[in-house]
C-alpha cells in the first residue's frame, strides 16, 4: 500500500509562524497542518523555550527506527492498516456507523485512511475549533465537534468555518444553543 509520503512523516517544517498569539511569534516545528494550527491558539511556555528546531528532518521512508533524527513521527502502516480495518470491519457490518474521533492523531492523512475503510458515517469527529479548522482546510467536508464551545471568538471562528464545510456541534445547555444561534445570524 502507498506509504505516507516521507516528508509528510519525518520532516517537520521550521518556520516563524505569522500569526499573533499571546507568547508572540514562534517557530512552527512539526507537522505545519495540526500543530501549527494547535499550537498558535494554545502554545505552551515551554514550547518556545524548548522546542526551536536547528533543520528540518529529511530522512527516506525505510531509514532504520536507530537512523532517524529525533522527534520523528514513525507509523508502523501495516499495524495501522490492520487495527483500521479491524475497527471499521466491525461496523460495517451492523447498522451502526462509526464516526471517527480524530483528535489522538491529529493527522488528516490518517483520518482520510479511517473514512476509505468503510463502516463510517463518512464525516470525522474533533474536539476543538483548531482542529475542525485544520480538518476541513484538509478536505474534510462532514465534521463533528464533540464539545461546547462557549467564547465568542470561538464562536465566530466556527461560524466562519460552517461556510466551508458541514459542521455538526454537541450541545448540552439551552443556553449555549442560544449563543451559537445568536453566532450563525451575526456572521
Amino acid at each position: 500500500m502507498a506509504a505516507l509520503a516521507a516528508a509528510e512523516i519525518v520532516a517537520p517544517a521550521v518556520g516563524n509562524c505569522n500569526r499573533t498569539c499571546a507568547y508572540g511569534p514562534f517557530m512552527v516545528f512539526f507537522c505545519p497542518s495540526i500543530l501549527h494550527w494547535r499550537f498558535c491558539y494554545m502554545p505552551p511556555k515551554w514550547l518556545l523555550e524548548t522546542t526551536q528546531m536547528e533543520r528540518p528532518i529529511f530522512q527516506p521512508v525505510g531509514t532504520s527506527v536507530e537512523e532517524l533524527d529525533t522527534p520523528a513521527l514513525v507509523i508502523d502502516l501495516d499495524v495501522m492498516d490492520k487495527n483500521i480495518q479491524t475497527f471499521q470491519g466491525y461496523f460495517a457490518a451492523t447498522v451502526a456507523k462509526a464516526r471517527p474521533v480524530v483528535t489522538s492523531h491529529l493527522c488528516p492523512q490518517i483520518a482520510r485512511r479511517q473514512l476509505d475503510a468503510g463502516g463510517t458515517v463518512g464525516g470525522i469527529a474533533v474536539t476543538t475549533v483548531g482542529e475542525a479548522e485544520v480538518f476541513a482546510s484538509a478536505g474534510f467536508s462532514d465534521i463533528l465537534l464533540a464539545n461546547q464551545v462557549v467564547t465568542v471568538s470561538k464562536i465566530r471562528r466556527l461560524c466562519a468555518l460552517a461556510g466551508q464545510t458541514s459542521i455538526g456541534i454537541a450541545v448540552d445547555n439551552p443556553d449555549n444553543a442560544q449563543q451559537l444561534s445568536s453566532g450563525a445570524v451575526e456572521s
